[in-house]
């Protein structure tokens, strides 16, 4: 087997190269998962930091503006390494492995290999020559490219291919990188990790690529071993028995997808109690749940966020037991959210707001509530068992209430949230104000409370504040201000065009009252999925002004938001979970121009088109 390595490229060629590699990956429509993170090393301990997380499709994806956003991310003081999804996703914004539908390739991930080494390790194993061979910098990637890519739609399926991978990866002394979701460095650009301790860059290029070379999968079949992520009698409890190592080992076997970040961090912590290293963990669990997946980096932060939790202290315990104590008796009520995510609803101005457990509002009313009872401030150790606790009560032990942001519909009646603790309840009958509503909303900082509504009003009279002259627009825009109440129902999107002076933004503003009033009323352009569904969730009506372009990920965004289509993001401060979020909205934007124009977000738009009007 012969593989040269070509000279070191310059800015051209890297492009060409780069072309070249996507070309032999991706077919045109093919999304294509981006993930931009910075990497570095601090007091021995290996930290992340997601810059930025981006789709792109495979025909867009080397145009100059996503090249030039790339290359700015890759360079300056704290540059961001690139990694891609190796596998084309199902859809923008969807990364996890149940959303890899096909597989176009198999590969392995040599780390601090060099090409010799690599050439070595792949007749040893008497593996096919690969198609293509990246140096990713500190070290050697491998793609086989597949003559007919593989379906993969169920999780058996799935489960097969990753065995595949699994014992293709195995053989040639490969990191575990068989997750269908797998992220590897993009060539093309600088591997940048520890920049911002100086290390210095080294380029992640293309050594071969050979795009006719393309293997069957069956010549790879023979290879798989049973997928290690069913349960099965385990040899590793041999000597165990039930044991707190046996428990752990007999946890992580029956461990079920959804529950494996927690399982996972739970089996760490537990072997650290039980006096075991490092290595010896490793040795138990790298074929267990996600760290089969994941393999040894996962484990390593894993294990090093466990050993960061705070030893335990019998003085420390006894106080945050105080603290839980006095929440519990300060007339609270905990809960969960149709996310499961725990909450609590705490006295306030002679009402009651909901707040997460996790926020920062929740930290000051404990800080307060301490304070207020015990003229005591604790440290962030004491106040976090606490708080840990109390989640696990709303989590496990505390009823479900479903969180709305401003309207709710529950026992027969829509409700309108005015001030987080008072409301308008509506019926059939008629309506009225509610001073202690049931748990329904959600509570932000930067929501504004809406008046108290008085009976006898003429809704025809909001036309005098909206520049609207022809009387089926007038008619339109009241109805479509009537629906934009009711809770549970895809609401058109309201777009809203016309030149310079005709009070577009206006027209918003004045649906923004009425609706969700809130610090932010219009904002401009939003640069990415994440921020827009962050705004979404927080918002009950959200408005775009002066849009000059709809690009492919807002449109579908907008879509998605109207509908009740599922979202997700990244967790905040972890590097593999995910956040969902569904949810019904009321969208717009505006524009001197009608911008949006793809004929599914036209389809689920009201528009409106504004004129000068001279009087």
């Amino acid at each position: 087997m012969k593989l040269k390595k070509k000279a070191k490229p310059n800015g051209n060629t890297k492009s060409t190269s780069l072309r070249k590699f996507l070309d032999a990956l991706f077919k045109a429509s093919d999304w294509i998962e981006l993930r931009c993170i910075e990497t570095w090393e601090e007091n021995g301990k290996n930290k992340q930091n997601l810059k930025e997380r981006l789709w792109l499709r495979k025909d867009e994806f080397c145009e100059k503006p996503s090249l030039k956003r790339l290359f700015k991310l890759n360079s300056g003081p704290n540059p961001a390494n690139i990694f891609f999804g190796v596998c084309p996703r199902e859809e923008e914004g969807r990364g996890k492995t149940k959303d890899i539908r096909i597989v176009r390739s198999l590969w392995a991930d040599l780390d601090h290999c060099t090409l010799k080494d690599a050439i070595k390790r792949i007749k040893d194993a008497d593996l096919s020559k690969p198609s293509i061979v990246i140096n990713s910098g500190h070290g050697i990637h491998l793609y086989w490219l597949l003559s007919k890519p593989v379906q993969v739609r169920t999780e058996k399926e799935r489960e097969e291919m990753q065995s595949i991978l699994c014992a293709v990866q195995q053989a040639v002394g490969g990191d575990h990188t068989q997750d269908l979701a797998r992220i590897l460095r993009l060539p093309g650009f600088y591997n940048v990790k520890n920049a911002r301790n100086g290390a210095e860059r080294v380029d992640c290029e293309v050594i071969d690529i050979e795009k006719e070379r393309r293997y069957a999968i069956s010549e790879f079949a023979h290879l798989a071993v049973k997928p290690t992520s069913k349960v099965k009698p385990s040899s590793d409890l041999v000597g165990y028995g039930d044991g707190p190592i046996g428990q752990v080992l007999k946890r992580l076997d029956g461990v079920v997808v959804g529950e494996r970040s927690d399982a996972d961090f739970w089996a760490c912590c537990e072997l650290l109690k039980a006096g075991l290293d490092r290595e010896s963990a490793w040795k138990l669990v790298r074929d267990k749940s996600k760290f089969a997946e994941r393999g040894r980096e996962y484990f390593d932060l894993t294990w090093n966020k466990a050993a960061e939790e705070p030893k335990d202290d019998p003085k420390n315990e006894k106080i945050a037991n105080t603290i839980i104590k006095l929440v519990l008796d300060a007339n609270v009520v905990l809960f969960h959210d149709q996310r499961r995510e725990p909450h609590i609803a705490v006295p306030h101005e002679g009402g009651r707001q909901n707040l997460h457990l996790g926020s920062a509002d929740f930290d000051l009313w404990l800080s307060h509530l301490i304070w207020s009872q015990k003229k005591q401030a604790y440290g962030s150790d004491i106040l976090g068992a606490a708080k840990r606790a109390l989640s696990a009560i709303a989590r496990f032990e505390s009823p479900e209430h479903q969180l709305n942001v401003r309207c709710a519909r529950a026992d027969d009646a829509i409700w309108l949230d005015l001030d987080g603790m008072k409301a308008v309840r509506v019926t059939s009958r008629g309506w009225g104000v509610v001073s202690e509503p049931p748990i329904l909303f959600r509570s932000f900082r930067s929501q504004q409370p809406l008046p108290e509504p008085t009976k006898g009003g003429n809704p025809w009279e909001v036309l005098n504040f909206v520049n609207l002259q022809d009387e089926n627009a007038k008619l339109l825009f009241l109805c479509y201000l009537v629906v934009a109440f009711v809770p549970d129902i895809p609401i058109a999107a309201l777009i809203v065009h016309g030149v310079q002076g005709t009070a577009k933004t206006t027209l918003l503003r004045v649906v923004k009252r009425l609706l969700d009033p809130s610090v932010t009323e219009v904002r401009g352009s939003v640069s990415n999925q994440q921020d827009f569904i962050l705004s979404a969730f927080r918002n009950r009506v959200l408005f775009f002004d002066n849009i000059t372009s709809v690009p492919t990920w807002l449109s579908d965004a907008i879509c998605r938001t109207v509908t009740g289509g599922g979202q997700e993001k990244r967790t905040l401060y972890t590097n593999e979970d995910m956040t969902f979020f569904a949810f019904k909205r009321v969208v717009g934007i505006a524009g001197i121009n009608l911008v949006a124009n793809r004929p599914d977000v036209l389809d689920r738009s009201v528009i409106f088109s504004l004129v000068l009007c001279y009087t």
